[in-house]
């Protein structure tokens, strides 16, 4: 004849069962469930053997019913055991794998420090950045929730426009709006190259990347809404060189 299960032992529980139902939820929630759990035996506990308030009232229960409160505090203190083991678990794979994001966060940025070095010196390179926003933004990779109109004004008004605060003249502001692109836009690669899907690595990623930019950048060339941004820029740039040279 077959054994009969102990009924204070959850032995269909395991750590492997509670890992698996927790595989949306984090290590975090799962220690949240274990101290309720040891909360609750705790407290069954004191129904049974303590000398509180609440085992005076306990000692009114028969001692059938004092056994099976005892059981019960044994039952949850066996689920308990495998929800620790779990959560153990979890908090190891957790620190693992944020690791390894942090290690590809941090390739990502070296890779795109040297694909998208983007100096901004020369009114040359001060285009560039701009040609690249226009690129990035034709594949969504920046500012892609605007529509292109919106995108081509929001930039245009970038060379036109400053704050009349008295703290910004124009070039400053030029230069703090193109700076700021380039922030935005190097923020916004790393995002886009260090995803998870498809278990490519960062490298894999970035020269996929590539080709697609360099589409996009040459369709620039016959864009008339981009022709025409960059030479509003290129005269506000240029116009703003001149009179900062002026005595």
């Amino acid at each position: 004849m077959a054994k009969k299960p102990s009924l204070t032992s959850a032995d269909r529980i395991t750590a492997d069962a509670v890992l698996e139902l927790s595989r949306l939820y984090s290590s975090n929630e799962l220690r949240s469930v274990q101290s309720k759990f040891t909360g609750t035996a705790r407290a069954i506990r004191e129904l049974t053997d303590s000398r509180s308030l609440q085992g005076r009232i306990g000692e009114k229960l028969s001692l059938e019913q004092r056994q099976l409160l005892k059981d019960a505090a044994q039952l949850i203190d066996s689920i308990n055991d495998n929800i620790t083991h779990a959560k153990e678990r979890k908090k190891r794979a957790e620190d693992t794998k944020s690791a390894w994001r942090k290690q590809r966060q941090k390739e990502a940025h070296r890779l795109i420090e040297q694909a998208f070095p983007l100096p901004h010196e020369t009114l040359e390179q001060k285009l560039e950045i701009l040609r690249l926003a226009m690129a990035l933004n034709l594949l969504s990779l920046y500012l892609g929730f605007m529509s292109k109109q919106g995108f081509h004004r929001d930039l245009r008004e970038g060379a036109t426009e400053f704050p009349q605060n008295g703290f910004w003249t124009q070039p400053k502001w030029r230069l703090n709006q193109l700076t700021s692109h380039r922030r935005a836009m190097l923020e916004e690669i790393q995002q886009a190259i260090t995803g998870e899907l498809h278990n490519l690595s960062v490298q894999e990623q970035l020269d996929g990347l590539q080709p697609q930019i360099a589409i996009a950048r040459q369709s620039l060339l016959v864009d008339p809404m981009a022709i025409e941004t960059l030479r509003i820029w290129s005269d506000a740039l240029s116009a703003g060189e001149a009179s900062e040279v002026q005595p």
